[in-house]
């Protein structure tokens, strides 16, 4: 019996930068993927009645049945979708007009891109911002600690300065590395000003100062989401000063 030969265009994907992403906020990537894996992705597939044959490591994706001439679309349509950075590392990152601010602005350890939507101002030891009319606050500063548990505490002094208070047992704690720095990410739930709010405080060893740059950000969680990718492109611009 001789057997019906089909042609399929099979694609395989894979996000530029994920491991990098992911290890500088894992839920915010993982959210975002999933958003325009249901959003975008999943309906061109459908649109062209393809299917995702297996989502480990990059998703492969092939038509399931149609015309030959439904495999070449379909890898024309996949070029357009890189083309447009729906695959890849821009699906995360947007482009914005951002200024580097020196951590501190006196003998910096460090420096950090902040967009100028966030409306930045210099603080003694950093720099602060905000987003969609304060309901996101930022700050970036250095904080003089010999350790991680003196560094965490006059954080929360600051954050309390501020007016958010953390629930202590909701602290979850985890280790990343940015630029080749060791970190620490500290979440919280607590409230803000505004009323609940989600706390995320990083604390990254200073290369050459005795301290830790502390990158802290507040907020309630759906506006969180609406400026995750600024989040993002702001904690992965940190770098040690040359």
């Amino acid at each position: 019996m001789v057997g019906t030969r089909k042609i399929a265009a099979i694609l395989v994907a894979d996000i530029v930068g994920y491991s990098r992403l992911a290890g500088v906020d894992e839920d915010r990537t993982l959210s975002r993927l999933r958003g325009l894996q249901s959003d975008l992705i999943d309906p061109a597939i459908d649109a062209l009645h393809g299917r995702i044959v297996e989502r480990t490591g990059g998703p492969r994706l092939a038509p399931a049945r149609g015309r030959p001439v439904n495999g070449a679309h379909f890898a024309r349509i996949a070029r357009s979708l890189l083309a447009a950075g729906v695959i890849g590392a821009q699906i995360f990152v947007v482009s914005a007009a951002a200024r580097t601010f020196p951590i501190p602005s006196d003998q910096p350890v460090a420096t950090v891109d902040i967009p100028d939507s966030w409306r930045p101002a210099l603080t003694p030891n950093g720099v602060e911002g905000s987003a969609n009319d304060g309901a996101v606050r930022l700050a970036v500063e250095f904080v003089a600690a010999s350790d991680l548990d003196a560094a965490s505490a006059a954080a929360m002094k600051k954050l309390a300065g501020r007016g958010v208070v953390v629930a202590p047992e909701t602290k979850r704690l985890a280790t990343r590395r940015f630029n080749g720095l060791d970190a620490l990410k500290i979440d919280f739930s607590g409230t803000d000003p505004n009323g609940e709010s989600s706390i995320t405080l990083i604390l990254v060893a200073a290369p050459r100062k005795p301290g830790f740059v502390s990158i802290c950000y507040w907020g309630d969680d759906e506006t969180q989401v609406s400026v995750s990718d600024d989040l993002l492109s702001i904690i992965d611009s940190v770098e040690a000063t040359k």
